[in-house]
Parts: C-alpha cells; structure tokens; sequence
C-alpha cells in the first residue's frame, strides 16, 4: 500500500493510493520507528531540486577536501590526481544520469560548471607533476 502525505497551508492530510507515483525515488534510512518505510518518492519538483542539491554538495564539498589536499601538498603524484579524476568523472556521471531528469536547469549547468572548473585544476597540477618527473629523469640522464 502506498501513502500519499499533502500539506496545505497548515492542513496535513494522508491519502492511501494504490498506484505508482513520478518523482524522485530514494530508500529511506534503516531506523526503528512507529512504521516500516522501504522507499520514499518525492514528488514536488522544488523539494526535488532541494534534496538533490544538497545530495550533491555533500558528495562536491568531500571531493573538494581531497583535492585541494592533492593541489597543496608536495607529495602528490599523477596516480593520486587520476583517482580525484575519476571521482570528478564518476559525480558527473551521477550528475547527468541520475539528476538530470529532476534538476532545473540552471543548477544542472551550475554544478557542470564547478565540476569542470575542479576538473582544469586538477589536470594542470597533473601536468605539473609530469614535467617536473620529465626533469627530473632528463637531469638525472645527464650527469652518467
């Protein structure tokens, strides 16, 4: 059985419904409370937008910790910069599969935007370290 909860101004009516409803589908988290509840859907598009965009600022700002961990510190190598790579390749995956149905697009563009940005950086520092390897190596040749 599915439950339909609506909220008008004050009014908080629960409406039972036997059919599927369109929206954001997410589980909900495993607690013991008063009802068992296997998935949650959404279907109001500005609580969509809100949820999702929250989902994914939380994944961005963790992402965005290990990186500017890799672009400060001296010891990071290209095997470090490929993983935050595909980190950044893997949240735009996300971000176009999952989210792009229920995202309004300016936001949709706007986190586009912070990943490519993200994304630049990160290949200038690998570009950085391959030089510097390259260098390296060039000097080390010539003092056989």
């Amino acid at each position: 059985m599915r439950f339909f909860l609506c909220k008008d101004n004050d009014e908080k009516k629960l409406f039972s419904y036997s059919g599927e409803f369109d929206g954001y589908k997410f589980n909900s988290k495993k607690e013991k409370n008063l009802m068992q509840v296997s998935h949650i859907t959404v279907v109001n598009p500005r609580m969509i937008d809100s949820i999702l965009s929250v989902k994914f600022n939380k994944r961005f700002n963790k992402l965005l910790k290990y990186i500017n961990y890799l672009l400060n510190s001296d010891d990071s190598d290209s095997g470090n910069i490929a993983i935050a790579l595909n980190e950044v390749a893997l949240l735009r995956g996300i971000l176009l599969n999952r989210y792009q149905k229920f995202l309004n697009q300016e936001k949709e563009e706007l986190f586009l935007r912070k990943l490519r940005i993200v994304e630049n950086e990160l290949r200038l520092k690998e570009v950085m370290i391959l030089a510097n390897e390259n260098s390296y190596d060039e000097e080390k040749g010539k003092s056989r």
